[in-house]
């Protein structure tokens, strides 16, 4: 089901490309940060240095019916 999707999204996607827990890690230890998921978007992006934004919405996941 992996690989369907991965194979599927540059179809969609040409500018997409897959990335491994690596890369977000080097590059976060490499500028010191804190290990975060957003901070881990932002190096993914190529902007580890990048302003974070001064308010996060979290959303919780509420279930529609409870069987």
């Amino acid at each position: 089901m992996r690989w369907v999707v991965y194979r599927g999204i540059p179809r969609i996607f040409p500018a997409a490309t897959l990335t491994y827990g690596d890369i977000p890690k080097n590059t976060r230890i490499g500028h010191g940060l804190e290990k975060r998921h957003r901070v881990d978007a932002r190096c993914i992006s190529g902007h580890p240095n990048a302003m974070p934004p001064e308010i996060t919405y979290c959303i919780k996941p509420v279930r529609g019916q409870n069987r």
